[in-house]
Formats: structure tokens, sequence, C-alpha cells
């Protein structure tokens, strides 16, 4: 297993791309370990409970990050997808949350900070997928970023998407799209996200399986002006 070298982490919430303005980030996914002990047990027993995901983000204060913080303090089910590595094709963790704290400014002669706390607002929980396009600007009908190598969902699981629009223009349609093959001679659309028209970020309505395609990507069905997006598509 290789190291990660924390560099270039990706982090999109709602319509902004943080990553600029952000130098330390932490995605904390927990469940509530329930004491189930008994008189006759001679270890302690726990049972698994009720999960929770809370994000810390720290950074450097700017008008951007500033605006965005304030507009969203409070406001449940942004989407969110982080990126650890900030390259398509690899890890992403999506989800939906709040920020319910938003820290700024500190002492005389540093480099203003800011920070702020996001914990999980839906129970469609948290969704390690990979990442589909970052930062891809597009002004035409077709595919997406990458293809991404995952098996399709079992009778028990979902498809989830994310799809971040940073700039926009008129309006834009992505479709999710399965294949038997990498080169997608015969892809199937498993959800539609859009018509969007206004920056924002978008989490797909789940779709249940069962879909035995082993190759994943978005496919732009219509689009009218120039787009810049980042997404990532997860099978749980």
């Amino acid at each position: 297993m290789a190291n990660l070298f924390w560099q270039n982490c990706g982090v999109r919430v709602g319509g902004t791309n943080l990553s600029a303005y952000l130098n330390k980030v932490s995605l904390k996914v927990t469940a509530a370990a329930l004491d189930a002990t008994t008189f006759t047990n001679s270890y302690q027993v726990r049972l698994g409970g009720l999960k929770e995901i809370t994000m810390e983000e720290g950074g450097f204060w700017d008008s951007t990050p500033d605006a965005v913080e304030f507009a969203g303090l409070g406001v449940a089910d942004q989407a969110v997808t982080v990126i650890p590595t900030g390259a398509e094709t690899e890890t992403a963790y999506l989800f939906q949350a709040g920020n319910f704290t938003y820290e700024q400014f500190g002492q005389v002669g540093d480099v203003v900070p800011f920070s702020a706390s996001l914990f999980g607002t839906n129970a469609a929980g948290a969704v390690r997928g990979q990442a589909a396009a970052i930062n891809r600007s597009v002004s035409g009908t077709g595919q997406l970023g990458s293809v991404l190598t995952m098996a399709g969902p079992s009778a028990t699981q979902y498809v989830y998407a994310t799809l971040h629009v940073q700039t926009a223009a008129t309006t834009i349609t992505v479709q999710v799209q399965s294949a038997p093959t990498f080169a997608f001679a015969a892809p199937t659309t498993r959800a539609t996200i859009g018509p969007i028209t206004t920056v924002g970020g978008t989490f797909m309505t789940r779709v249940i399986g069962p879909f035995t395609d082993g190759f994943w990507r978005f496919n732009v069905s219509a689009i009218t002006g120039t787009f810049l997006t980042t997404g990532a598509i997860g099978v749980q």
C-alpha cells in the first residue's frame, strides 16, 4: 500500500472549490459503540449504533470562502465531495452536510485564518466512490471526465453521484451511465442530473441495483454555454 503525500486534496462544497483556500481538512465517520455487556460476559460487548459524519476544514480567509460559509451556515444537505489525491479515477468521499460552525480571524501579524465544522445531515450517509470529473470545462455533449472501473451494485446496493457546477452558463443535463466494457459501446443511462442552470452542488437521488456493468461515467446529454464541473460516482 502506497503512502499518501498530503498536498493536492480536492474539496467541493456546493458549487465552490475550496481547495485553494484550505490547508487542512479532516473527515471523520463514526458509529456509536453501544454497550451490550451483561453479567455473564468476561469481556465488554459492544454493538454498532448510529453513524455520524464530521468534517473539519481550515485555511486562509478570503472573500470567496467567507461568502460561501456565511450563506451556507445552518443549511442542510449541501453536496460535498472530498478527493484526497485531487485526481480523476481516484478515491472520493461523497455525502450531504450542513455547516454549523464558522470561525475567522486571529492574531495581529498572522495570515488571517478561518475554520468551519460540517456535519452530515442526510440518512444516505457517506459514500466511498471515485472522482469522475475534476474541474472539467464543458461546452458540448458527450463523455464528461474519465471512465471509472467499479463493480455495479448488488440488489441491496445503490449508485450515488455528486455533481458540482462551479461556473454556469445557460443549462446543462448530465447522465450517469454504465457499460459492460471500457469503450462504452453499449451504455445504459442509470440516472439523470438536471437540467442545471446555476452554480451549485447536486447529490443525485440514489438508484438501487442490481446492475452487472463494471464501468461508469458522466455523459452530457444537453448543454448551452460553457460549464466548469467536478463530480464523483460511488456504489455502496
